[in-house]
């Protein structure tokens, strides 16, 4: 998989492209953030490096700065999304669709306009399935959202995602690689909203309803979910494989309700649904957040060329493989600080990789 990626660089560069890959993902897994911490990395782990990958000369920052700019980052997601299906297995359960700015990743002038970078995450295996970056210069976020389910197999799993994703062509494309999914509905589709709130208005004991009344943090959640058929709405609307309709209203103690609309390629069962509402959060609670709070994302100032792209895929696979190691009373954090400061701990991570 990575050791086909086609080499950007001419034919006499010293240092094999999957060997540079692979330092910097073990740089990642300790905590590196960039070219400079790469080459830091390789020249303090040689010896342990050298284990793995046999001796070798450690690069230069340039060297590192080079291929992160040069690398095709098309072809470095398809071998991401390749290198994720075999590590994932069977696939089930929410896979949850959402973009996240890397805020600092612009260059002079484009602080309004950062790289989106979009992630499926699998929310039950706690796994980047792939991810795609959009830009100022290339496709928006929806475009890229449909060109990465097209990369991915998802037989077996429900797509979420929020309202930006709610249309035809996502729905089509989802259904085409054997998934169903769970679309947020909102106002950006007008005639769609109006027909699913009226549906769901009349809905009668024909309806599947279910609630849950928990608490948690300090503060008490209620949550309900109505699911109706879609019946002939679908067919007026020529949405693929629309199949039923839901709403789920949730309050926390005495702020008023919030009600949310999505679109069903399958009926499910009320309970189903608000589980699979909430499940599609964790993308920003645990993926999001985890980038943002442990490998501070946030802060990459990589912006040039093809840069940010490529270091936002290193920067996943290294969570992934974090969120694999069989250590479950050790938070992501210590994690990472065990990568650094325990060789064999290191070893270990590095080979989920095979």
């Amino acid at each position: 998989m990575f050791s086909e990626l086609p080499d950007p660089r001419a034919a006499n560069a010293r240092h094999r492209l999957c060997d540079l890959l692979l330092i910097a993902l073990a740089a990642s897994l300790c905590g590196a953030q960039g070219a400079t911490d790469y080459a830091q990395f390789a020249r303090s782990k040689q010896a342990l490096l050298e284990e793995v990958i046999g001796p070798f000369d450690p690069p230069s920052h340039d060297t590192f700065s080079r291929v992160f700019r040069l690398l095709e980052p098309a072809a470095f997601a398809e071998a991401f999304a390749a290198f994720a299906r075999g590590f994932a297995g069977a696939l089930e359960g929410v896979v949850a669709i959402d973009g996240k700015a890397m805020r600092r990743a612009y260059d002079a002038g484009g602080r309004a306009w950062p790289p989106i970078v979009v992630s499926a995450w699998a929310a039950d295996m706690r796994l980047v399935l792939g991810c795609l970056t959009a830009g100022p210069a290339g496709d928006g976020e929806a475009e890229t959202a449909i060109r990465l389910i097209g990369l991915l197999d998802l037989d077996g799993a429900t797509v979420t995602a929020d309202a930006l994703h709610c249309h035809r062509r996502m729905a089509a494309a989802i259904r085409a690689k054997g998934g169903d999914y769970a679309l947020s509905l909102k106002g950006n589709r007008p005639s769609l909203k109006r027909e699913a709130s009226a549906l769901l208005d009349a809905a009668g004991d024909e309806a599947d309803r279910a609630a849950t009344d928990e608490m948690a943090h300090g503060r008490r959640e209620q949550r309900r979910a109505v699911v109706v058929a879609a019946g002939a709405m679908a067919q007026r609307h020529d949405f693929e494989g629309l199949a039923a309709v839901a709403s789920v209203t949730s309050q926390r103690d005495d702020a008023p309700p919030q009600t949310r609309l999505f679109l069903l390629s399958r009926p499910m069962g009320a309970a189903e649904v608000l589980t699979t509402v909430r499940a599609h959060w964790s993308v920003e609670n645990t993926l999001h957040w985890g980038l943002d709070v442990t490998f501070a994302e946030d802060g990459s100032r990589a912006r040039k060329d093809h840069a940010p792209a490529n270091i936002a895929l290193i920067t996943r696979l290294a969570m992934s493989l974090l969120q694999r190691i069989d250590d479950p009373k050790t938070s992501i954090r210590r994690r990472m600080k065990r990568c650094a400061w325990e060789n064999d701990y290191l070893l270990n991570a590095i080979a989920h990789m095979r």
